[in-house]
């Protein structure tokens, strides 16, 4: 007997509050090095070392203030804050990819649109490499029986 799933009409992929959490913990505690650096008379390390960590808050706090949806995959196609709407029928080679620089491994949803290549970074969003993947599949599959 076949399995009969439920597929919402659109699955929509947000930042993860937790990684901004995590990275804010850390930012902090960067600033207290530099700050400690200051104190100690190293000052343009310190004061360097501040002014990246700031950077980086205000970054963060933007994405963690950010409640909109930043990829929707639906039977329709695929949406990204930065890339817009694309009909599948206009997508190929949709798949989520690694890719490893030294020791850092990151994912990214890649396809290609009317031939030129899309990446969307996953490393922010609160979905796992391996589910976009399998919403991949299931959403193509649904376009294609329409």
């Amino acid at each position: 007997m076949d399995q009969i799933y439920f597929l919402p009409t659109e699955t929509r992929i947000y930042n993860s509050k937790a990684s901004a959490v995590f990275s804010t913990i850390l930012l902090l505690s960067f600033s207290y090095v530099g700050y400690l650096l200051c104190t100690r008379n190293f000052l343009v390390f310190g004061f360097g070392l501040i002014a990246l960590c700031i950077a980086g808050l205000v970054i963060v706090i933007k994405i963690f203030i950010d409640k909109k949806p930043q990829v929707v995959i639906s039977d329709q196609g695929i949406f990204s804050i930065k890339n817009g709407f694309h009909s599948w029928e206009n997508l190929s080679y949709e798949r989520v990819i690694r890719t490893e620089i030294g020791t850092k491994i990151s994912y990214y949803l890649q396809y290609y649109y009317q031939g030129k290549k899309i990446r969307v970074n996953l490393a922010w969003l609160k979905i796992e490499p391996e589910e976009v993947q399998q919403l991949l599949i299931k959403y193509r599959s649904a376009f294609e029986s329409l």
